[in-house]
């Protein structure tokens, strides 16, 4: 995965506060029972799914549908967010 630079990310504006932790599993193919599976959060409107490197993408495929740009990871200690409209962490 791609480093975060030190540019500011313009889709950091898109951030909610949801007022809830994410569900722990993917809401298309509830893919949380898989091992090692990356889950990411979009940060707008909160819906969970499977990011790159799963069979499905689900997370990415959301992006692609809503232009919710921010999404976190689920469930590791370190959370990131990836940015999708820039391919980079931010």
């Amino acid at each position: 995965m791609p480093e975060a630079t030190n540019a500011i990310c313009e889709h950091l504006g898109s951030i909610v506060d949801l007022g809830h932790p994410p569900q722990v599993f993917c809401d298309e193919c509830l893919a949380g029972v898989e091992e090692g599976l990356t889950l990411r959060v979009c940060l707008t409107c909160g819906h969970v799914g499977c990011a790159d490197g799963s069979a499905s993408n689900h997370a990415g495929h959301h992006y692609a549908e809503t232009d919710h740009a921010i999404a976190a990871t689920v469930g590791s200690q370190t959370t990131q967010r990836w940015c999708y409209a820039d391919a980079r962490l931010v």
